[in-house]
Protein backbone atom coordinates (compact mmCIF):
# COMPACT_ATOMS: atom_id res chain seq x y z
CA UNK A 1 0.00 0.00 0.00
CA UNK A 2 1.58 3.16 -1.19
CA UNK A 3 2.07 6.28 1.42
CA UNK A 4 0.06 9.04 0.87
CA UNK A 5 0.93 12.46 0.47
CA UNK A 6 2.31 15.22 2.81
CA UNK A 7 -0.69 16.58 4.95
CA UNK A 8 -3.44 14.03 4.92
CA UNK A 9 -4.92 12.84 8.01
CA UNK A 10 -5.63 9.13 8.38
CA UNK A 11 -8.45 7.42 10.93
CA UNK A 12 -7.53 4.09 12.15
CA UNK A 13 -10.01 1.65 13.36
CA UNK A 14 -8.98 -1.72 15.13
CA UNK A 15 -10.55 -4.17 15.91
CA UNK A 16 -10.89 -7.92 15.76
CA UNK A 17 -14.33 -7.63 13.48
CA UNK A 18 -15.89 -10.56 14.17
CA UNK A 19 -17.91 -9.77 12.35
CA UNK A 20 -17.50 -6.75 11.08
CA UNK A 21 -20.98 -4.71 10.97
CA UNK A 22 -23.28 -1.38 10.56
CA UNK A 23 -22.07 0.34 13.88
CA UNK A 24 -18.14 -0.08 12.93
CA UNK A 25 -19.09 1.76 9.45
CA UNK A 26 -21.39 4.42 11.33
CA UNK A 27 -18.54 5.04 13.46
CA UNK A 28 -16.07 5.34 10.67
CA UNK A 29 -18.27 7.51 8.09
CA UNK A 30 -19.16 9.73 10.98
CA UNK A 31 -15.68 10.51 12.49
CA UNK A 32 -14.27 10.77 8.99
CA UNK A 33 -16.30 13.56 8.53
CA UNK A 34 -16.62 15.68 11.82
CA UNK A 35 -12.99 15.33 11.81
CA UNK A 36 -12.32 15.85 8.02
CA UNK A 37 -10.03 12.85 7.71
CA UNK A 38 -9.50 11.95 3.91
CA UNK A 39 -9.28 8.16 4.63
CA UNK A 40 -10.11 5.52 7.49
CA UNK A 41 -8.18 2.96 7.63
CA UNK A 42 -9.62 -0.55 8.77
CA UNK A 43 -7.00 -3.25 10.86
CA UNK A 44 -7.93 -6.51 12.08
CA UNK A 45 -6.71 -8.36 14.44
CA UNK A 46 -4.31 -11.27 13.70
CA UNK A 47 -4.05 -11.78 17.15
CA UNK A 48 -5.08 -10.83 20.57
CA UNK A 49 -2.95 -10.20 23.58
CA UNK A 50 -5.51 -11.18 26.10
CA UNK A 51 -6.48 -14.58 26.26
CA UNK A 52 -9.70 -13.34 27.63
CA UNK A 53 -11.60 -12.19 24.41
CA UNK A 54 -12.18 -15.05 22.01
CA UNK A 55 -11.58 -14.60 18.53
CA UNK A 56 -14.20 -17.09 16.72
CA UNK A 57 -13.84 -16.60 13.05
CA UNK A 58 -10.31 -17.22 11.15
CA UNK A 59 -8.28 -14.42 10.27
CA UNK A 60 -8.83 -15.21 6.42
CA UNK A 61 -12.51 -15.04 7.25
CA UNK A 62 -12.63 -11.88 8.98
CA UNK A 63 -10.55 -10.14 6.66
CA UNK A 64 -12.73 -11.16 3.73
CA UNK A 65 -15.84 -9.71 5.39
CA UNK A 66 -13.95 -6.12 5.56
CA UNK A 67 -13.05 -6.62 2.05
CA UNK A 68 -16.62 -7.27 1.24
CA UNK A 69 -18.21 -4.76 3.84
CA UNK A 70 -15.10 -1.72 2.59
CA UNK A 71 -15.78 -2.53 -1.57
CA UNK A 72 -18.49 0.55 -1.73
CA UNK A 73 -16.47 2.70 0.64
CA UNK A 74 -13.83 4.37 -1.60
CA UNK A 75 -12.64 6.07 1.43
CA UNK A 76 -12.17 3.48 3.65
CA UNK A 77 -8.86 1.15 3.17
CA UNK A 78 -8.33 -2.45 4.69
CA UNK A 79 -4.74 -2.53 6.31
CA UNK A 80 -3.00 -6.67 6.69
CA UNK A 81 -0.39 -4.91 8.84
CA UNK A 82 -0.55 -6.87 11.40
CA UNK A 83 -0.59 -10.55 9.79
CA UNK A 84 2.47 -8.55 7.16
CA UNK A 85 4.54 -7.68 10.20
CA UNK A 86 3.56 -10.60 12.53
CA UNK A 87 2.86 -7.89 15.03
CA UNK A 88 1.62 -8.74 18.88
CA UNK A 89 -1.74 -7.10 18.99
CA UNK A 90 -1.06 -4.53 21.11
CA UNK A 91 -2.20 -1.11 20.05
CA UNK A 92 1.43 0.49 20.60
CA UNK A 93 2.83 -1.69 18.31
CA UNK A 94 0.42 -1.28 15.35
CA UNK A 95 0.48 2.46 15.92
CA UNK A 96 4.24 1.91 15.52
CA UNK A 97 3.75 -0.27 12.45
CA UNK A 98 1.20 2.42 10.54
CA UNK A 99 3.32 5.35 11.33
CA UNK A 100 6.74 3.71 10.02
CA UNK A 101 4.17 3.28 6.86
CA UNK A 102 2.43 6.39 6.50
CA UNK A 103 5.36 8.37 7.34
CA UNK A 104 3.73 11.63 6.18
CA UNK A 105 0.10 11.23 7.88
CA UNK A 106 -1.07 12.53 10.23
CA UNK A 107 -2.70 9.66 12.50
CA UNK A 108 -6.28 9.69 14.66
CA UNK A 109 -6.70 6.11 16.36
CA UNK A 110 -10.19 5.93 16.69
CA UNK A 111 -12.01 4.60 19.96
CA UNK A 112 -15.63 4.55 21.34
CA UNK A 113 -15.95 6.16 24.47
CA UNK A 114 -16.26 2.54 26.10
CA UNK A 115 -12.30 1.86 25.62
CA UNK A 116 -11.85 5.72 26.86
CA UNK A 117 -11.61 4.32 30.23
CA UNK A 118 -9.46 1.33 29.88
CA UNK A 119 -6.45 3.50 27.83
CA UNK A 120 -4.48 4.29 31.10
CA UNK A 121 -4.20 0.08 31.43
CA UNK A 122 -3.00 -0.31 27.92
CA UNK A 123 0.54 -1.01 27.46
CA UNK A 124 2.77 1.53 27.34
CA UNK A 125 -0.12 3.80 27.58
CA UNK A 126 2.21 7.05 28.21
CA UNK A 127 3.83 6.13 24.70
CA UNK A 128 0.90 5.44 22.90
CA UNK A 129 -0.64 8.55 23.64
CA UNK A 130 2.33 10.95 22.78
CA UNK A 131 2.69 8.63 19.33
CA UNK A 132 -0.98 9.16 18.05
CA UNK A 133 -3.89 10.92 18.65
CA UNK A 134 -7.04 9.76 20.35
CA UNK A 135 -10.41 10.12 18.20
CA UNK A 136 -13.27 9.19 20.39
CA UNK A 137 -17.20 8.60 19.30
CA UNK A 138 -20.04 8.45 21.89
CA UNK A 139 -21.44 5.37 22.72
CA UNK A 140 -24.30 4.14 24.36
CA UNK A 141 -24.64 4.94 28.06
CA UNK A 142 -20.69 6.09 28.07
CA UNK A 143 -20.23 9.43 28.55
CA UNK A 144 -17.31 10.98 26.95
CA UNK A 145 -14.85 12.29 29.61
CA UNK A 146 -11.63 12.38 29.81
CA UNK A 147 -9.53 11.14 33.44
CA UNK A 148 -6.78 12.36 34.62
CA UNK A 149 -4.81 9.78 34.23
CA UNK A 150 -5.03 10.75 30.28
CA UNK A 151 -3.29 13.56 28.29
CA UNK A 152 -6.22 15.40 27.58
CA UNK A 153 -4.96 17.29 24.50
CA UNK A 154 -4.11 13.96 22.39
CA UNK A 155 -8.22 13.35 22.40
CA UNK A 156 -10.87 14.79 20.23
CA UNK A 157 -14.19 14.16 21.49
CA UNK A 158 -16.33 13.50 19.12
CA UNK A 159 -20.26 13.53 19.29
CA UNK A 160 -21.28 11.12 16.92
CA UNK A 161 -25.37 9.18 16.78
CA UNK A 162 -24.68 6.14 18.66
CA UNK A 163 -25.22 2.84 17.46
CA UNK A 164 -26.17 0.27 19.84
CA UNK A 165 -24.83 -2.98 18.26
CA UNK A 166 -21.98 -5.27 19.00
CA UNK A 167 -20.21 -8.53 17.47
CA UNK A 168 -21.12 -10.68 20.33
CA UNK A 169 -24.91 -9.88 19.93
CA UNK A 170 -24.60 -10.68 15.77
CA UNK A 171 -22.97 -14.07 16.91
CA UNK A 172 -25.70 -15.19 19.32
CA UNK A 173 -28.35 -14.12 16.61
CA UNK A 174 -26.64 -16.36 14.64
CA UNK A 175 -26.02 -18.85 16.99
CA UNK A 176 -29.56 -18.97 18.01
CA UNK A 177 -30.93 -19.83 14.50
CA UNK A 178 -32.14 -16.40 14.11
CA UNK A 179 -30.22 -15.44 10.81
CA UNK A 180 -32.61 -13.94 8.74
CA UNK A 181 -32.07 -11.32 11.47
CA UNK A 182 -28.75 -10.71 10.09
CA UNK A 183 -29.85 -7.91 7.18
CA UNK A 184 -30.32 -4.84 9.67
CA UNK A 185 -26.99 -5.80 11.16
CA UNK A 186 -24.47 -6.09 8.37
CA UNK A 187 -23.75 -5.35 4.74
CA UNK A 188 -25.87 -8.04 2.63
CA UNK A 189 -22.58 -9.64 1.37
CA UNK A 190 -21.30 -9.87 4.22
CA UNK A 191 -24.86 -11.83 5.50
CA UNK A 192 -24.32 -14.15 2.62
CA UNK A 193 -20.64 -15.35 3.56
CA UNK A 194 -21.75 -15.72 6.92
CA UNK A 195 -24.27 -18.21 5.93
CA UNK A 196 -22.35 -19.45 2.84
CA UNK A 197 -19.25 -20.33 5.71
CA UNK A 198 -21.64 -21.54 8.45
CA UNK A 199 -19.88 -18.86 10.45
CA UNK A 200 -20.80 -18.31 14.19
CA UNK A 201 -23.87 -20.94 13.72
Amino acid sequence: MPAPESAVRYGILGGTFDPVHFGHLSLARQIMSKLNLDQVLFVPAYQHPFKITKIVASYADRFHMLELALSDHANFQLSDIERSNQLSGYTIDTVRALKAEFSDAELFFIIGADNLREISKWRESGSLQSEVRFAVGARPGMPLKISKELDRDRFELVQIDEVNMSASEIRAIVESGRGEELSRLVPASVASFIRERGLYS
